[in-house]
């Protein structure tokens, strides 16, 4: 899990967090893998009660194919995710989806 305090000691947000260490890796997604991630962040959020990641997520889409550079990102975005900021990162998509149209 993310760390929420740099190493000034200031405290930042989760999503905050992910933005410093997954935005460039996001923004360099194709629409579509956005789009798809954003699917598969509603299926993790939707099975919160049990231990089920992005890769779970993944494996039970039908017939989805997905970039290589998504399926490299989601073990690392499972790893520092938290139910708090899934709807923080899916709004962060969204809006960069929305910039780019």
């Amino acid at each position: 899990m993310v760390d929420s305090s740099d190493s000034k000691g200031s405290s930042q947000s989760p999503l905050e967090i992910l933005k410093r260490t997954f935005g460039r890796s996001l923004k360099n997604l194709s629409r579509q893998d956005k789009f798809t991630l954003i699917a598969l962040l509603g299926q993790v959020a939707r099975n919160s009660e049990r231990n089920y990641s992005l890769m779970d997520a993944y494996r039970e889409l039908p017939g989805e194919n997905i970039s290589r550079s998504l399926f490299q990102l989601l073990p690392q975005l499972s790893e520092n995710l938290s139910i708090q900021n899934l709807l923080d990162l899916c709004e962060k998509l969204i809006e960069v989806i929305k910039e780019e149209s």
